[in-house]
């Protein structure tokens, strides 16, 4: 595939003034075992994005454990993965996340919490 999207399945924290039942339906060790399943999605999709291809990870969370975590993880593991630019328009007001993804913050220009890494597969 040319470009993938990986809306990956997370707790969710990002959405909890829409969705308040997740305080009560999330717990702390919930946290770890949904970062190793992004963890395993992001490593079965890569090898069907073609070199050149880019992969956009996204969650609902605001958990660094499930954002940059992940995608840190995953770019040590995988030596022809990269980040890639955003491209024109990308909303001005999501902030950089040590250079490993863009995060907005519940209520950042009326949004839910929300993450995304872009990344790029090299050459083989």
């Amino acid at each position: 595939f040319d470009r993938i999207l990986l809306d990956a399945p997370c707790s969710g924290t990002g959405v909890v003034r829409r969705h308040p039942d997740i305080k009560w339906l999330r717990r702390e060790a919930d946290i770890a075992p949904m970062a190793q399943r992004q963890s395993a999605l992001l490593a079965a999709l890569w090898p069907l994005l073609r070199p050149g291809g880019r992969l956009l990870y996204a969650t609902c969370s605001i958990l660094r454990e499930e954002n940059d975590g992940v995608v840190r993880r995953f770019l040590a593991a995988q030596p022809d993965a990269g980040l890639a630019s955003p491209p024109a328009g990308w909303p001005a007001w999501l902030r950089s996340v040590d250079g490993l993804g863009w995060q907005a913050l519940p209520g950042d220009a009326g949004t839910d919490g929300l993450y995304y890494a872009l990344m790029a597969r090299g050459p083989d």
